[in-house]
């Protein structure tokens, strides 16, 4: 080996040139040891090839991380998109009548410098709206959803929706719209949304009373009641209810309703819809009366809502002005004979604190059976006829009585008038012939503080009715109306001789039929009874009493005129005494007549006078009734009744 300081035979290194890696790789001329660099790959094929693809995919991702950082950079410098360049916006009122129809408008505009694609605008109506039209017009069955379809860019539009909100009087409501849409280019949908609030002020319905604010208990009021439209526009689904007093009597509501409820189905605001009541309202004096109205109107579920309500008081004031029929000086019902005289009053009086001028007072009279040809008036007035009735007015006013001028508190007047009922009924009488009915008022349009306001008072009906007239002719008879004896003995009466006669009883009836007749009499001491007859009741003769009596269950009318009458009969006979000379006997007593008359329910009774010896209904010995003394007999009892029959008819 050589020493360690001996030089090699080799150049010193400091003479050597500097070679770089690629150049020691690629040289190929280098007189060096061989290299075996190339070598290596050629041995390594999988590795090789592994590394190539590494370095594809390197490359292709690094491409499209720079496409993609390109287009952010050129699509933020060109076509920028923000939502809040997209403008939705309401135009219309703030304030609306509940009911009343408005239009509002839907604004909507693409500030952006991209087109909306896929665009549509849904409106959310709260409850109580009815949607009437709009423009253009919505494209789905609920009328609420318009597509626009595109909006391109820089572009706006709008929408007009007519309709009317229902609901509560200063209450609120929210229209909510919502535009949707996808911006071009894009996949993501978007919306932007805007709130519309309605507030609702007093309603367009409006409600009027015409009414007197004063009223006299028990007169009749008479008024209006209005709904009116105050909008420009129809008002659909209206509902009017009324609230009238308790106390209120109803004599008429024009149009009719059912339990005071009116449902209108449109109100136009030309026409108001108007309601008539007429009747009377009862109460005490100072009592304020109420009357209430409200309208409502149909909302979306079918529920009435309340829109306006008002109410009217009306003062009571009291004149208390009183009317009461006096008839014959009698307050209530009476009864008068046919041929009697009926006097009609009324009396008035003003029984309250207020003064009441012009009064009329009147009286109605309903009767066939009056002669009002012969009337009397006590206090002057008018007699008014009453067009195809039997009724007559008895009319009484300032002009023909100057105290109806006024009346102060307390004051009270009679108006009357006599009326002469007719001697005897018609022929083919009916029950109504046979009253005489009454009716009275009195009335007045000026009392202080009820100027124009009328009162008036009924008085209580009166219902005269017309007994009817039962006759009864008690005779003492010697002959019949054809000379026939009935009697027997000497006429005149002598002393000491017996002499008999017939009594006769004949009953009539003519309007009404009557029950419970009795006719009686009495004998006196020297008249003794033999015997008698009836064809209707019962005849009978009490010794004890010396009471003759005849029972009748009824009479019917018109007997003794139309129909039959009915009679009875009895014998009594006598024998004079000398003092009885020179006098006429006695043969009855009064005859007294008892019956109830069936329609009149009243007792009639009547007297009538003695029945002598003078037989004044007798034509042949009327006024032969003094006994004078026993003479001889010279031809029989018969005998004389003929002679003085031929004679009677001889001086006729």
């Amino acid at each position: 080996m050589p020493k360690k300081d001996q030089a090699p035979d080799k150049q010193p290194e400091k003479e050597k040139t500097e070679i770089s890696p690629l150049d020691d790789i690629y040289q190929a001329k280098r007189e060096d040891e061989p290299k075996d660099y190339f070598s290596t790959f050629e041995k390594s094929d999988k590795m090789a090839a592994w590394k190539k693809w590494l370095i594809g995919f390197f490359i292709l991702l690094f491409v499209l991380a720079g496409s993609t950082v390109a287009g952010f950079f050129i699509f933020n410098s060109k076509e920028k998109f923000s939502s809040l360049n997209i403008k939705l916006e309401f135009q219309g009122p703030q304030v609306v009548s509940s009911g009343d129809s408005f239009s509002f408008t839907v604004l909507y505009e693409n500030s952006e410098n991209i087109a909306l694609k896929n665009s549509e605008i849904t409106l959310n109506f709260p409850d109580g709206f009815y949607f009437e039209e709009s423009s253009p017009l919505p494209d789905n069955e609920f009328k609420n959803s318009w597509d626009l379809k595109n909006i391109p860019a820089g572009n706006k539009g709008k929408i007009i929706i007519k309709g009317r909100i229902v609901g509560e009087n200063n209450s609120s409501k929210t229209i909510s719209a919502r535009l949707n849409f996808e911006p071009e280019n894009f996949s993501s949908p978007f919306d932007v949304r805007k709130d519309y609030l309605v507030r609702l002020n007093d309603s367009a319905l409006k409600i009027n009373f015409d009414l007197p604010s004063r009223a006299a208990p028990d007169s009749r009021l008479v008024g209006k009641i209005s709904l009116l439209n105050n909008s420009l526009k129809p008002i659909k689904d209206v509902k009017l209810e009324i609230n009238l007093p308790s106390d209120f009597t109803v004599e008429k509501i024009e149009p009719p309703s059912k339990n005071s409820i009116w449902e209108i189905a449109e109100l136009l605001s030309d026409k108001p819809y108007e309601i008539t009541i007429a009747g009377s309202l009862a109460g005490a004096n100072g009592e304020y009366k109420e009357i209430k109205a409200k309208a409502s109107l149909r909302n979306d579920k079918n529920e009435f809502i309340a829109q306006t309500e008002t109410n009217a008081l009306i003062s009571m004031i009291n004149p208390n002005l009183e009317a009461v029929i006096l008839t014959n000086d009698k307050i209530g019902a009476i009864s008068v004979d046919w041929g009697d005289t009926l006097a009609v009053s009324l009396k008035v009086k003003n029984a309250g604190d207020q003064i009441i001028r012009d009064v009329a007072g009147q009286l109605t009279i309903d009767s066939t059976a009056i002669d009002w040809q012969n009337i009397r008036w006590t206090i002057p007035g008018k007699l008014l006829s009453v067009k195809n009735s039997s009724q007559k007015i008895l009319s009484w006013t300032k002009d023909e009585f100057p105290d109806l001028l006024e009346l102060s508190p307390g004051k009270e007047t009679i108006l009357s008038a006599t009326l002469p009922v007719i001697e005897r009924p018609p022929k083919n009488v009916s029950a109504k012939d046979l009253i005489i009915a009454v009716k009275g008022q009195a009335v007045s349009k000026n009392v202080v503080d009820l100027e124009g306001v009328e009162i008036k008072s009924d008085a209580s009906p009166v219902e005269v009715r017309i007994t009817t007239q039962v006759q009864l002719r008690p005779e003492a008879r010697y002959t019949d109306d054809e000379y026939q004896p009935l009697g027997t003995g000497p006429v005149p009466p002598e002393v000491g001789k017996t002499t008999t006669y017939q009594i006769q009883w004949y009953l009539s009836n003519a309007s009404n039929e009557v029950t419970d007749a009795k006719i009686t009499t009495t004998l006196p001491q020297n008249v003794f009874w033999k015997g008698g007859e009836t064809g209707s009741g019962t005849l009978s003769f009490d010794p004890a009493t010396r009471e003759v009596a005849w029972t009748i269950n009824r009479v019917p009318a018109r007997s003794g005129l139309d129909l039959s009458g009915l009679s009875a009969n009895f014998t009594v006979s006598i024998t004079p005494k000398e003092l009885e000379i020179g006098s006429s006997i006695t043969l009855t007593e009064q005859t007294s007549l008892e019956a109830l008359d069936g329609f009149t329910n009243q007792i009639i009774q009547k007297k009538f006078d003695i029945l002598t010896t003078d037989l004044p209904t007798d034509s042949l010995y009327a006024g032969k009734g003094k006994v004078v003394p026993a003479v001889l007999d010279a031809v029989n009892s018969n005998t004389n009744i003929n002679i003085n029959a031929n004679e009677n008819l001889n001086s006729n």
